[in-house]
């Protein structure tokens, strides 16, 4: 009885494994493409799939509403360089080794002349990975703290960062050449790896009128307060560079929120052709 069991569980067990392969195969068959969206300095709280009370990211929250949504994932450091250094190759910033600049961070001058390599030669990135499996691979960003000869072009056979060169940075400068390269791409039998990487959302707040007056009214936003003249001492020079930041509105601490807000809901803007040329793409289940 003891064998007779036995051969019953294993030929379930064959069975079973023979069920998941023919489940599993047409991903070997035919690899799925990626697409890494990095949005620069977005807050999970700011986005209506996260909470946020408004009508600030339908796009955004669209993708969420079919997909899988992690609720508890934090970046590896507070700062660009070291934090998507992080992301490519799964390394900790004490692996990794990415030096901050000898003051702030933030001065990119500074920061270039300490010239720090953020990702090792002798690491393996995502891309480098995937590029080995046979993937295409294309990055396109915007944010100067990732450009080339810092190792982020490691494994991209594309690496574009004309957008950092752009007059603040639209998402425009990043989704253009991308979509002229995805056309390509989706062409050909190969998949894909794509990164992109936004920074509508990052400071200095200047995203367009319509955006801001899109999301003023959300309560979301808090209640209207004016800020003490310590508060807005602290707020960072670069921040108080625009010019909506030099009279009465640049002490109220909703039009501030409200002007980042507007950044959230310009990148989202821009992402819906995006998304929608990529869900209109007959590889989109894949």
């Amino acid at each position: 009885m003891k064998k007779i069991l036995s051969a019953v569980a294993i030929l379930a067990l064959t069975a079973l494994g023979f069920a998941v392969w023919i489940r599993i195969a047409p991903l070997y068959i035919h690899p799925p493409s990626i697409v890494v969206i990095v949005v620069d300095t977005l807050r999970a709280d700011y986005l209506g799939c996260y909470g946020f009370d408004g009508e600030i990211s339908p796009t955004i929250d669209e993708l969420a509403a079919e997909s899988i949504l992690f609720e508890n994932c934090s970046s590896q450091a507070p700062w660009t360089t070291p934090s998507m250094a992080s992301m490519m190759t799964s390394m900790l910033p004490q692996s990794h080794g990415v030096a901050l600049a000898p003051d702030d961070p933030r001065d990119y001058k500074t920061w270039r002349r300490a010239w720090t390599p953020a990702i090792p030669e002798t690491a393996v990135t995502l891309a480098e990975s995937l590029r080995d499996q046979g993937y295409q691979t294309a990055a396109f960003v915007a944010n100067p703290f990732i450009t080339r000869g810092l190792g982020f072009e490691q494994g991209f056979d594309v690496f574009d960062a004309s957008a950092t060169k752009v007059l603040n940075r639209p998402a425009s400068a990043v989704l253009e050449p991308a979509e002229a390269w995805l056309d390509k791409a989706l062409g050909s039998s190969r998949p894909f790896f794509l990164y992109l990487h936004l920074m509508d959302v990052h400071g200095p707040y200047e995203s367009p009128a319509l955006d801001f007056y899109a999301v003023w009214e959300s309560p979301g936003l808090g209640p209207a307060r004016r800020l003490t003249n310590a508060e807005f001492d602290h707020i960072q020079p670069y921040l108080r560079r625009p010019k909506w930041t030099y009279g009465d509105d640049g002490r109220q601490l909703r039009i501030w929120r409200g002007r980042y807000a507007a950044g959230v809901h310009e990148a989202d803007r821009h992402l819906g052709p995006f998304l929608a040329r990529l869900r209109g793409a007959e590889r989109w289940p894949n």
